[in-house]
Order: C-alpha cells, then sequence, then structure tokens
C-alpha cells in the first residue's frame, strides 16, 4: 500500500484511511507529504476493495498546521513546493470523509475542502492566512466560494483570522460537531464511512458524489448528464436488485459492487 513515512494508507473491510504524520505538535507538513498524499489518493481511486476514504491525522492534539512557512516562498518559486492532487479535480466520485482536530490551517484547511463529509471537535480552529502572507492560495478560494458564497469566501480568506467549528457548522462545512476530543472525532469519523461502506450501494454513492460534483464545477447540462449516466449505471448494476431485494426482506443489503 502506499505509504510513507509523511502518509500511511491502510484498507479495512472496504474503508480506506489515509494518516497524515507531520512534523512537531502542529503537524507541520514537508515536501515529501505532498507524493505521499497523492500516491495515496491514487491507490484509493484506483482500488476496487475501498469503497470510502477517512483523512485524518496521526497526531493526536491537531490536524495540521499546513505546509512549513520557513520553506514555503523558496519552495513555490522553484516549484519544488508540491501541489494536492484534489486540489482542482474530484479525483474519484469515492466518498472522502475527513476528520479535523485542533488547528486547520492553510493546506489543511485545503485537505478539508477535499472531503464530502467533514467531522470535527469543538476545539477545531480554521484559518487561511495566505494573504497575510503576500501570496493567495488560488484553488481554496474558488472551492470556498462556490461552497459558502462570495461575502463569506471574502471574510475568511482575506484578513486570515481564525475561525472556530461553530462557523464551519454556520456556513455548511461541517457534518458533525464531535464534543469527545480528538480520539472521539477519528472514531465517529470512522464509523460513519463504515457505515457508508456497508448500507449504500458503491455504485450509486459515486453517481451521487459525481452528480454534485458536476453541478458545482461545470454546468447545469453537464451535470445532468452525468447524473443520467450514473443513474443508468445503478439500473444495470446487481447492486441495485440486491438493495431492493433487501428491502423486501427487511435485511441489510449486502453490496458487491458490481
Amino acid at each position: 500500500m502506499a505509504s510513507s513515512e509523511a502518509v500511511t494508507y491502510d484498507l479495512d473491510n472496504h474503508v480506506a484511511v489515509l494518516t497524515i504524520n507531520g512534523d512537531g505538535p502542529l503537524n507541520i507538513l514537508q515536501k515529501p507529504f505532498y507524493q505521499g498524499y497523492n500516491d495515496a489518493l491514487v491507490e484509493y481511486r484506483d482500488d476496487d476493495e475501498a469503497r470510502v476514504l477517512v483523512i485524518q491525522s496521526g497526531n493526536s492534539k491537531n490536524f495540521t498546521a499546513g505546509f512549513d512557512v520557513a520553506g514555503l516562498l523558496p519552495g513555490m518559486r522553484d516549484g519544488s513546493v508540491g501541489t494536492t492532487i484534489t486540489d482542482g479535480d474530484m479525483v474519484t466520485p469515492k466518498p472522502i470523509v475527513v476528520s479535523i482536530k485542533g488547528v486547520c490551517v492553510g493546506e489543511g484547511f485545503g485537505i478539508m475542502l477535499a472531503g464530502d463529509f467533514v467531522f470535527a471537535d469543538t476545539r477545531s480552529v480554521f484559518k487561511c492566512p495566505e494573504v497575510t502572507l503576500g501570496f493567495n492560495a488560488v484553488t481554496m478560494q474558488v472551492k470556498l466560494a462556490q461552497r459558502i458564497g462570495h461575502a463569506r469566501a471574502m471574510e475568511f480568506m482575506i484578513l486570515g483570522e481564525p475561525h472556530d467549528v461553530w462557523w464551519l457548522e454556520r456556513v455548511g462545512l461541517c457534518t458533525q460537531i464531535c464534543h469527545g476530543g480528538g480520539s472521539d472525532t477519528d472514531e465517529r469519523a470512522l464509523a460513519y464511512a463504515h457505515r457508508i461502506a456497508t448500507e449504500c450501494g458503491p455504485i450509486a454513492v459515486r453517481g451521487t458524489k459525481g452528480a454534485i460534483w458536476h453541478t458545482l464545477n461545470s454546468n447545469y447540462d453537464e451535470a445532468v448528464d452525468f447524473a443520467l449516466w450514473a443513474k443508468d449505471m445503478c439500473l444495470d448494476s446487481e447492486d441495485a436488485e440486491e438493495g431492493i431485494a433487501a428491502f423486501y426482506e427487511k435485511r441489510p443489503p449486502v453490496f458487491k459492487n458490481e
């Protein structure tokens, strides 16, 4: 599996777990993170056994304070600072669950925006200080404006001030606020991922996410075309027959991604 010191990737019963292992108490990202993160996402995308991905931090207190600022500007100028493949692309129609604890700053916030479901503990703090450092984050504000609107995206991105988890929930970016701390947040995110993997038809899930993504990132006709294509995929699948049979037989469905 695609694992490195910076990122580990594991698979358990159709749920993949990507763990970010940065430096220090703030889980700071270094250059090797990008290759490890991208390799893990490609493995998840291409692995038929993996139905849901959970992104979490190996740090017990913080998600990540983003890339190491000391090397940021030189790395951006010479191109040695990488980018995540989720910056400007869906990458995969399979769902991504993100577990946030403590600080979620800069690149960490960008990783969070790649998630379809976000679980965050009450200590979580969100911040994008790029403009106050003299540069703009490019794709991050585009995604943010699509999701929360012009005024809110401007307010968050321009001054780079910290925002709490209640703001995240208020603007519609948080699936669930967790009150039990970091380990509780990870456990809830993982349990939610297992529910998706076992209770939902994987082909139907991919079709739903794909249609929503295209709605936000393309025009209406393209989004509808994708949704219709996804519907045909579901109708031709054995999972659809299994889902209906399980409903009438009053039992949990056993989806095979077929």
